[in-house]
Order: structure tokens, then sequence, then C-alpha cells
């Protein structure tokens, strides 16, 4: 039995998961360039990932309910924006490098008219 083609097969530009993509504006240790969203960060985490949760449609209790909400927010953030990564790259920087990683977002959707 011959194998039908199927439309978009074959070719990577048709293939959602094989867009073009860009890098992020910010790098993880520009968490500092915005004084005021890393000490809000710093100071009132739970404030500032239940803002961040909020910017990007999620539920507010969703901060306190999913313990690597801030790996499953990136992986949002980054796929709906199109910025190059991987799953693997969000839950290591979002493990040990949390709120830079919260004031990273936060700094690429205000850079993008979205905060």
């Amino acid at each position: 039995m011959a194998q039908m083609r199927q439309p978009g097969m074959g070719a990577n530009n048709a293939n959602p998961f094989f867009q073009p993509t860009v890098e992020w504006g910010h790098g993880l240790c520009d968490c500092c360039s915005d004084m005021t969203e890393c000490l809000c960060a710093w100071c009132c985490g739970c404030c500032f990932m239940q803002d961040l949760g909020k910017k990007i449609n999620e539920d507010a209790l969703c901060g306190c309910c999913i313990p690597s909400r801030l790996a499953v927010y990136r992986m949002k953030v980054r796929t709906t924006l199109k910025i190059q990564g991987t799953a693997m790259d969000d839950c290591c920087k979002a493990t040990w490098c949390g709120l830079c990683t919260a004031v990273q977002m936060k700094l690429e959707l205000k850079d993008r008219n979205l905060a």
C-alpha cells in the first residue's frame, strides 16, 4: 500500500515546530537592568509571579499550586513569542536561576508592550 504524502510533510518551513525563532531580548543576568522589576521580584516574589502569570493569561492561583510554574511560564512565553530554546533549558534556568528567569520574562514582555 502506497503511503500518501500529507500537506506540509517533508519541508521544515511548513512544520510549526521548526519555524524561525529569535533570541531573548534580555540575557538571564540582565535582571538588574531594570531595578524596579529586580527589587520587586526579590522583595515580593509571590506578588511578582502572580503579576507575571496575569500578563501571560494564567490563573493567579497557578503560582501557588504548581511547583514548577516558572518553567511552565517560561515555556509558554518562549513558544508564544517564538524565542529560541528548549524545555530542558527552561527547566534548568527556572530551577537554578528562578528570580532572574522571572525578571527576564517580564522584561521581554515589557519590550514587546505586553506587560
